[in-house]
């Protein structure tokens, strides 16, 4: 079996999602408490190493916090489902995933990392939160 850089750096994104998916799921949770539709609004994890998503994080206004567990530096946030659309435009992958609302009681999660973006939905309610080992990654 030949595994592709391609293939490498989805499995990258989706260990990032790994690390980070009790964060976005408390973001997640948090924005809904305050009245905030699911369909308002997405959750993102950035990779903070990579020099590619530097202007990413600076115009979301994201805030990287170190975390004991996390060998990865990484920064998460929510943003606006305008922001969504705008980053679709960017990055034609993204879009065709965004076409279609997130599953019911979910928000999408764009995990910016290696070589992309990955998406998949994380849980707005305080339902299980277990670390997703086969999480459905919509679209890259």
């Amino acid at each position: 079996m030949t595994v592709t850089l391609e293939d490498r750096n989805s499995i990258a994104r989706h260990c990032l999602f790994i690390l980070a998916h009790e964060r976005l799921c408390k973001l997640a949770h948090a924005v809904t408490d305050h009245r905030v539709s699911a369909q308002e609004f997405a959750v993102v994890a950035v990779n903070t190493t990579e020099p590619r998503w530097e202007s990413l994080i600076k115009v979301l206004n994201l805030k990287s916090k170190p975390s004991e567990q996390n060998a990865t530096p990484l920064t998460t946030g929510s943003i606006s489902w305008e922001t969504v659309k705008i980053l679709g435009d960017i990055m034609p992958g993204m879009k065709s995933a965004i076409e279609k609302k997130a599953p019911k009681d979910t928000v999408y999660a764009f995990i910016f990392g290696d070589g992309g973006c990955s998406v998949y939905s994380v849980p707005t309610t305080k339902q299980t939160r277990e670390t997703p080992r086969n999480a459905k990654n919509h679209r890259h």
